[in-house]
């Protein structure tokens, strides 16, 4: 873990991003990114499968002008953290390194005034998810609900429900929260 402390500490005292700023200015916001690793597209009614899957989303997508669906996005790497040490920095398949030497989104979202959050059901006591606790660190405040060391435990998404709740009441004008749920099959 003293390499990962490391890693963390290392990127954080990364130079900023020059002329990195948000183009919406002070206006209040929130952002949520919710990473589903077991989701995909081809369950959800909100990509056109049949059955209602994603009602709330859905009922988004049709009222809320600024809600966002993305179509084009795919993954380059079969694991959550590896994954993940891409799709939160500027690695990527070519060079899978770059993690090391840029900002994370965590720290340009701070860099951009907000103040960032981070709540996963994802087993953080374990070696493996060692990667994701660095990330999660570079977080304002971490939510771990998911403190079992057998892949095995059973931690219910509702869990995040509580915390999320929370992060949505703080009075910080801008906000980003990641949510990482636990992965299980559909």
């Amino acid at each position: 873990m003293t390499s990962l402390n490391s890693l963390l500490n290392e990127n954080n005292a990364l130079p900023p991003l020059a002329n990195f700023k948000d183009s919406s200015g002070d206006a209040p916001r929130t952002l949520v990114l919710v990473i589903g690793e077991s989701t995909q597209r081809g369950r959800m009614s909100l990509y056109g499968y049949p059955r209602e899957t994603t009602p709330e989303l859905d009922a988004l997508h049709k009222s809320d002008p600024n809600f966002t669906v993305f179509n084009n996005v795919v993954t380059s790497r079969p694991y959550t953290i590896e994954i993940l040490q891409q799709a939160l920095t500027f690695a990527n398949e070519k060079n899978p390194d770059l993690y090391l030497t840029q900002p994370s989104l965590m720290n340009m979202m701070k860099q951009a005034g907000y103040k960032t959050f981070w709540i996963t059901n994802q087993q953080t006591m374990t070696a493996r998810n060692t990667m994701l606790t660095v990330f999660s660190k570079q977080t304002d405040k971490q939510f771990y609900m998911n403190q079992q060391r057998t892949q095995s435990a059973r931690e219910y998404d509702s869990n995040v429900l509580a915390p999320f709740k929370e992060v949505l009441a703080d009075p910080a004008p801008k906000k980003v929260h990641h949510r990482a749920s636990a992965g299980y099959a559909y």
